[in-house]
C-alpha cells in the first residue's frame, strides 16, 4: 500500500478532478445527452453546475436528475445550498466535513467558487486511513476536553489571567501605548470581576480597557513591563491598579513569552496576583525592622546576635566600642566565648540557652579584646524558623560596671556608717572619762595646796578623806577609760581583718557575688 498523505497537507493533494459539471442553462435532457456522450464513468454521484465562469452554483443528485421532466431546466432541480471546502483547507478538515455533513463527495472552490476538485469519501475507506483518522479525532476529542478543563480552571482561579496572541509581523519598536495590548487580548479570565470589578467579556470585547484601571503614577511602568517581555521571554513586577469603585489594589503581574518552532513570539500570557493586604503586611514589616535597625544602631547597650555555635552574626556600634573591635567585620570573625572571662562560665550558659531558650543575667563578667573586665547584664533569646529550631540568639548586654562600683561605695558607706555607730558607744565612755579627769585633777590640786599650808594640820583628815574620794573616781574613770579604748581597738582590729578583707568571686552560673575572708592567726 503507498504511503498515505499527512493530514495536515493541502487537500488538494488527494482531489480528484474527474468531476462533472453541467451548464446551468442545460436543461434535463440536455444534461443527460452530455452524461451520455462523455461516459463519466459508474462512480458519480453528485453533478455539479456550473455558470460560464466555471463558478459554482448548485449541485444534482443523480435521482433527481433521472426522476425531473426532460423539458425542465436544472437551476430549477439542483439543490442551491452549497458545502464546499477552500482549496487551502487541510486533508483532515474535509474528512470533518464530509463525516459532518455525511457527504459522499464535497467539491474543492477557490475564493471565487471556482471548482477545483473533488475529495471523494473512498479515498477514507482504506483500514489504516479510517484508523489513522480515528486517532486524530480522539486526539482532537482530549484536546477540546482539555480545554474545557483547562477553561473551567483558569475561570475558578483566584488569580487574574490576560492572554495576548502574536500571530502576524508587528514592529515591537512602534509600541507606543496600550492599545496594541488590546488589540491582542485574546482571553481573561472571570478573575477580572474581583480584580477590576469590572466583568471579563466588558474587557475582551473592547468596552473597557484594563489597562485604563492601572494606577496613572504606575502606567509607564506597566507599558515597559509589557513591551520588554518581548525581549526578556519573562518578567515580574508589582503595579496598583484602581477598581471601577475607586479602590486602590496592589498587584503582581508576571509574564511569560510562548514561541513558536521559528523563534517567532506566539503568545504572551500574565498571571496577576492580588498582594494588596501582603504588600501592606510587608511595609509594616519594612517599617517595624526599620525601627528595629534604629535602635539597634543607636542603642547605648551591646546587642549582638550569634549562632548555635557561638559566632557573632552582627553586633551594634554601642557592641564594637564596648568590646575594643575595629569594625563590624572583625567582629563576625570571633566567637562570643572569647569574651567571656570564666571559660566554664561561658559554657553555662549555652547550655542553659539551649534547653530554656531565652536566659537572663544579673551579673556576669566579659572582657574585651584587651583584657580588660568588665560586668554586664544579660537578656538572649532565641531566634527560630517554622520547624522551631533555633536558628540564632540575640542578646542585649548592659555595661552595669559603674553601677556595681558605685553599689560597691554605697555599701561600703553603710559598713562604714555601722562601725560608726558601733564606735560612738565607747568613744562616748572615753570622752567622759577625759572629761572627768579634767574636773578631779584641778579639785587635787587645790587639796595639796591646803597640806602645804600654815594651819594644814587644821582639818587634815577631812583633806585626806577627800583626796581618797577623788583618787576613787579618777581610778573607776580610768577602768571605763582602759575597757573603752580595749573595745574600740577590738573593733577596728575585726574591721581590718575581716569586713575589709572582701573578695569578687564567681557564683558558679556567670555571675559573681562578694566574699568576707576572716584573716587566719
Amino acid at each position: 500500500m503507498a504511503e498515505l498523505p499527512d493530514l495536515h497537507q493541502p487537500v488538494m493533494t488527494i482531489a480528484h478532478r474527474n468531476m462533472v459539471t453541467l451548464d446551468e442553462d442545460y436543461t434535463v435532457q440536455q444534461a443527460l445527452d452530455y452524461i451520455r456522450s462523455h461516459g463519466f464513468g459508474e462512480k458519480i454521484v453528485y453533478f455539479y453546475v456550473v455558470n460560464k465562469e466555471n463558478q459554482l452554483k448548485g449541485v444534482i443528485l443523480t435521482r433527481s436528475l433521472l426522476t425531473s421532466p426532460l423539458e425542465q431546466n436544472i437551476s430549477e432541480v439542483m439543490i442551491n445550498r452549497l458545502i464546499t471546502i477552500p482549496h487551502n483547507a487541510t486533508i483532515l478538515q474535509a474528512y470533518d466535513m464530509l463525516s459532518h455533513h455525511k457527504l459522499l463527495a464535497l467539491p474543492v472552490v477557490d475564493q471565487r467558487q471556482h471548482i477545483l476538485g473533488v475529495v471523494d469519501v473512498s479515498i477514507f475507506m482504506d483500514e489504516n486511513y479510517i484508523k489513522d483518522l480515528t486517532q486524530r479525532r480522539k486526539e482532537r476529542t482530549e484536546i477540546q476536553r482539555l480545554h474545557a478543563r483547562l477553561r473551567s480552571i483558569l475561570d475558578h482561579m483566584r488569580e487574574l489571567v490576560l492572554s495576548f496572541s502574536y500571530l502576524e509581523d508587528f514592529d515591537k519598536d512602534s509600541i507606543n501605548d496600550f492599545s496594541f495590548f488590546d488589540d491582542h487580548l485574546v482571553e481573561i479570565n472571570s478573575s477580572a470581576l474581583s480584580f477590576y470589578e469590572v466583568p471579563a467579556s466588558y474587557i475582551l470585547h473592547k468596552k473597557i480597557s484594563a489597562f485604563d484601571l492601572i494606577h496613572e503614577l504606575d502606567r509607564d511602568k506597566v507599558l515597559a513591563h509589557y513591551k520588554g517581555l518581548f525581549e526578556k521571554g519573562f518578567s515580574e513586577t508589582t503595579y496598583r491598579i484602581v477598581t471601577q469603585r475607586g479602590q486602590i489594589k496592589w498587584v503582581s503581574d508576571y509574564g511569560r513569552v510562548e514561541y513558536m518552532k521559528t523563534g517567532r513570539v506566539r503568545r504572551i500570557n500574565h498571571i496577576i496576583e492580588d498582594i494588596t493586604v501582603r504588600k501592606k503586611a510587608l511595609d509594616e514589616l519594612q517599617a517595624s525592622e526599620e525601627k528595629y535597625r534604629r535602635i539597634f544602631e543607636l542603642s547605648k547597650d551591646m546587642i549582638y546576635i550569634f549562632n548555635p555555635n557561638g559566632q557573632l552574626i552582627d553586633i551594634n556600634p554601642a557592641g564594637i566600642q564596648l568590646l575594643e573591635l575595629n569594625s563590624k567585620e572583625e567582629a563576625t570573625q570571633r566567637n562570643i566565648a572569647a569574651f567571656h572571662v570564666d571559660p566554664e562560665a561561658g559554657k553555662s550558659l549555652i547550655k542553659e540557652i539551649l534547653e530554656k531558650g531565652e536566659v537572663t543575667k544579673d551579673r556576669l563578667l566579659f572582657q574585651n579584646v584587651k583584657g580588660d573586665k568588665f560586668e554586664i547584664g544579660l537578656n538572649i533569646i532565641a531566634q527560630r524558623d517554622d520547624t522551631e529550631r533555633a536558628v540564632s540568639y540575640q542578646a542585649i548586654a548592659h555595661n552595669i560596671t559603674e553601677a556595681v562600683r558605685q553599689k560597691e561605695m554605697e555599701a561600703i558607706s553603710q559598713l562604714a556608717g555601722c562601725f560608726a555607730d558601733d564606735l560612738a558607744s565607747p568613744l562616748s565612755v572615753i570622752m567622759m572619762g577625759v572629761e572627768a579627769f579634767k574636773t578631779l585633777l584641778p579639785g587635787i590640786e587645790e587639796l595639796t595646796e591646803k597640806l602645804s599650808g600654815p594651819d594644814e594640820r587644821k582639818g587634815l583628815e577631812e583633806i585626806i578623806n577627800e583626796i581618797k574620794f577623788q583618787v576613787s573616781d579618777a581610778n573607776y574613770s580610768l577602768i571605763e577609760i582602759t575597757v573603752a579604748v580595749e573595745d574600740v581597738r577590738q573593733r577596728l582590729k575585726e574591721i581590718r581583718d575581716q569586713y575589709w578583707n572582701l573578695k569578687k568571686v564567681s557564683d558558679g552560673s556567670g555571675g559573681i557575688i562578694y566574699q568576707r575572708a576572716t584573716k587566719q592567726s
